[in-house]
């Protein structure tokens, strides 16, 4: 997730915002409707994201932080290059902010904070900031702040996108992997593995690097097969 902010020209300490978002849960949805780690609402998540009745991309660690990315570079632009102020726009929207500007006539989120009268600038818009300055917090100082912290041993992926219409269950066939192997590296597919929907040509997909070679492979026999006929 770092590594997609940077590439982005964007500060790598942005990736600590879903610990307010959701506590880093994939899984993760509101009661208005928003999901996955980074909390993205329907219709702002399908301005970059693949979003339909069995595919949510909104749920997938790496799609949705390259989403992220965009939109929180939109976000930067709009707000004058003001990160205080793109941040508080991730929750609250850059057109409210845009409104608590030029009312106030400042870009300072101290004074906005404190001053900014409107019914839906409330304790969620008011407080995120800090949430997110609490969480950078944390993080940087976790040995201190915690006793004992054991991480969990890191997923190791490579991705690759399909040259063909396949099953789930070609998938597994050709890669030797279970389908909660798959689902971990792959949750924005955890309803298309359910019923075994075909997923699209150009999807990217996630496998264990030295799997690679076998989706390579169980492509080009289908294409070589359609050839023949």
């Amino acid at each position: 997730m770092e590594q997609i902010l940077i590439d982005y020209g964007l500060p790598p300490e942005i990736s600590r915002l879903p610990l307010v978002e959701s506590s880093f849960n994939w899984a993760a949805t509101s009661k208005v409707g928003a999901a996955g780690l980074w909390q993205f609402m329907d219709n702002t998540g399908k301005k970059f994201l693949t979003i339909n009745s069995y595919i949510d991309e909104r749920t997938s660690p790496i799609k949705s932080t390259e989403a992220a990315a965009e939109l929180i570079k939109e976000n930067y632009k709009i707000m004058g290059k003001s990160w205080p102020l793109a941040i508080t726009a991730w929750n609250h929207g850059p057109g409210g902010l845009k409104k608590a500007v030029k009312q106030l006539k400042t870009t300072d989120i101290v004074k906005i904070i404190k001053y900014f009268e409107s019914r839906h600038f409330s304790f969620a818009s008011e407080n995120f900031y800090s949430e997110f300055l609490a969480a950078l917090y944390v993080e940087k100082y976790a040995d201190k702040v915690f006793d004992v912290m054991a991480p969990e041993e890191a997923l190791i992926f490579e991705s690759y996108t399909l040259t063909k219409r396949l099953k789930p269950s070609q998938i597994f066939n050709a890669v030797s992997i279970t389908q909660d192997e798959f689902i971990a590296l792959n949750p924005d597919l955890k309803k298309a593995v359910k019923f075994d929907l075909p997923l699209p040509k150009g999807l990217v997909i996630f496998v264990h690097p030295d799997r690679v070679q076998d989706l390579v492979d169980l492509s080009s026999q289908k294409l070589a097969r359609n050839r023949a006929i």
